[in-house]
């Protein structure tokens, strides 16, 4: 007699089918992936998992019932999935789309950046907050954080998570970063290489920040479980360059964004 399984349809509803599902997902994160997807793999082992495990037929029916895919196992299908939610974000409100970020790192715990979001912990939430915020509002004019535009801070974001990507393979060999007396201090750094960024497009520093933010996930993925379970100077560092750094960038843009327009116009 062969084996009833349990998947979900495209209706977002359960039903019984002699055929095993290709697809697993995440119900309450609404997020499918491969069945041997390794970030899923690893929430499995973790046990936080399997109460929220489901299964799909096909892709179609997981995006039909609102699950979009994975950016470690379905990249292409994320990233056609990402391209369309940016189109909507165009017109979205920013009360929906501060609903949509705060779902984004239980999202990540679960498939796909778990461990990056178990170290940098809500700084994750902050990430995505300028990472994904509704494109009118990333404008080039100035006074937004300082004489910075929003553009800037996104720059600014990119800058640090490349810093990261740089320096951390050093601190786990015990090799010591340079320090940042050589441009004058760490405010004198940030300038320069602000300004040597503040010619690029806004298309350019969107697409460098979306690249340096996924290429960041992948290595800390790649990195052994012991840098983050205690302090060391590896997590100390990842922190410094990320969670301890988006929050702050995130709010400065929310509070922008909250003045009156006539407010914004004139800074």
């Amino acid at each position: 007699m062969s084996q009833i399984r349990k998947l979900v349809g495209p209706d977002g509803k359960p039903y019984a089918s002699a055929v095993p599902g290709t697809l697993g997902g995440h119900r309450r994160n609404r997020i499918s992936g491969r069945l041997d997807c390794p970030a899923a793999l690893r929430a499995l082992a973790r046990g936080g998992y399997v109460p929220n495990r489901v299964f799909f037929s096909t892709s179609e029916d997981a995006r039909a019932a609102g699950y979009r895919p994975c950016a470690v196992c379905l990249p292409g299908a994320y990233t056609t999935w990402k391209a369309q939610q940016d189109g909507v974000s165009e017109t979205r409100p920013v009360g929906d789309s501060r609903r949509q970020l705060s779902t984004r790192r239980r999202h990540s715990q679960n498939h796909g950046e778990a461990t990056a979001s178990e170290t940098t912990g809500d700084g994750v939430d902050g990430a995505q907050g300028v990472l994904h915020w509704p494109v009118q509002c990333t404008t080039a004019r100035p006074g937004v954080m300082g004489d910075w535009s929003v553009k800037e801070i996104l720059a600014h974001v990119t800058l640090w998570e490349e810093e990261a990507l740089k320096y951390l393979p050093l601190i786990i060999n015990g090799e010591k970063p340079p320090r940042y007396v050589q441009y004058g201090g760490l405010d004198a750094f940030n300038a320069q290489m602000i300004e040597q960024k503040r010619s690029l497009a806004l298309s350019e520093v969107l697409s460098q920040l979306e690249e340096t933010h996924r290429r960041l996930i992948s290595y800390i993925q790649s990195v052994p479980e012991e840098y983050f379970t205690r302090e060391t100077r590896f997590r100390h560092r990842l922190q410094l360059d990320t969670s301890s750094h988006y929050p702050l960038h995130a709010r400065a843009i929310q509070e922008w964004r909250e003045r009156p327009v006539e407010e914004r116009a004139r800074s």
